[in-house]
This record gives structure tokens, sequence and C-alpha cells, in this order.
């Protein structure tokens, strides 16, 4: 009896990293993109957000740790739009936290979300070009060059989200994550912050919404 409670409680501890992985996949980001705004000088202010009817505040961001912002997409009226604050762990060290903007389509289904709208990668770069420059004309993100953001759409698509595969600036590039040599964080969770709930407004300033929304800017 003893022998098999030791063998059970092996198999456990074999088996607890997976585990850990499985419970902590957030299905959404296959159908998501976000970019982490870490290039040097880039800087963000999201007070000026905070405040606004337009925005839904989230209690749990992606990364699972602070508060999230969300509201709908000026390109698309069944994507939102999620702002939220994270770092890049390097070993014992933690560099940030930098601004996350991430495009995640709206979703049905409990325990298996599905997009109610179809995107593809060109659409996804369109939609996220178009936030960007929002972002940036609205004073909220300050830095970034035109040049940068060519580069963030162009490396953009869909499934580029959660901590080890969005969009980030490594010497002098912006990359996937999983071409930065920074440690790949194998158990760390990647929450769904919308977790049902979706933001009903868009910040003023962008085009109406239409089938020529999505054509009014790219590279």
């Amino acid at each position: 009896m003893r022998s098999l409670l030791l063998l059970l409680c092996s198999l456990i501890l074999l088996l607890l990293p997976f585990l850990s992985v499985l419970a902590c996949f957030n299905p959404t980001d296959r159908y998501s993109v976000e970019v982490m705004l870490n290039k040097p000088d880039v800087t963000f202010d999201l007070s000026l957000l905070e405040k606004s009817s337009e925005v839904l505040k989230l209690k749990i961001s992606p990364s699972g740790f602070g508060e999230a912002l969300a509201y709908v997409s000026h390109g698309n009226k069944d994507v939102a739009v999620v702002l939220y604050e994270d770092k890049i762990f390097n070993g014992s060290e933690r560099i940030g936290p930098y601004l996350v903007v991430r495009l995640q389509p709206r979703t049905v289904g409990k325990y298996e979300p599905r997009p109610v709208v179809e995107l593809d990668n060109r659409t996804a770069r369109r939609l996220l070009f178009l936030e960007i420059r929002w972002l940036m004309g609205a004073g909220i993100v300050k830095g970034l060059a035109e040049e940068d953001i060519k580069q963030i759409c162009s490396k953009a698509g869909l499934g580029m989200a959660g901590y080890n595969s969005r969009i980030v600036f490594h010497e002098g590039r912006w990359v996937s994550f999983q071409e930065t040599p920074y440690p790949k964080v194998k158990a760390l969770c990647s929450f769904d912050p919308l977790a049902g709930r979706f933001p009903n407004r868009t910040p003023p300033g962008g085009p109406e919404f239409g089938p020529t929304s999505w054509t009014v800017v790219f590279l």
C-alpha cells in the first residue's frame, strides 16, 4: 500500500508542471494580438482614460497582476482594446512595467470561447495600427516613431498574445518574444481579462464603424 502511495505521489509531481500550464492557458490568446511597448523612451499615461465613461475597468489583467482598461475598438465594434501593465522576467530581475496593448474579439461560450467575428492577420494589423495611432493622438502613448508602428503592425498576427508570444522591442527591432533570449515562462498564468464581459463604448476620435473603417489606415 505504501509503495502504491509513493508511486502516485511521484506521478503527481511529474505531471504538476504540465497541469499548471494547462490550467493557466488562456484560449482567447489564439484569437488575439498584443504588443508590449518596452522601447526605451516610450512613455504612457493611463490616467487620461481611467476616468472616462467610455472605458471598462477590469479587476484583473491578462497577467493576473493589477487592473486593466478596455474599450471598443475604433475599427470594429466586436473587438476590444485591452490596456494593462506588465513586466519582463529575466531570472530574478523584473524589467518594467511597460504598457501592453491587446486586441481581443468578443467571444461566446464559457468553457470553449469562440470569436463572434472572424479576423485574419491583415485585418488584425490594420486594427492594431489604428489603435496605436489613436493612443498616440490622444496623448496616452508617447515616444513611438512611424517606423515603430509600421514594424509592429508588419510583425503582428493572430495568436501573438500572452506573455511568451506577444510582440516586444529587442535590440532595435520589434519581434516576437519567442525570438528574444529572455526566459520563456512555462507555468505563467494568462487570464482572460474580459471573462465574459465586453466594453460597450469607444472613446471619441476614431472613424465610424463600417466596411470602409477597416481600410482607412494601413501600411
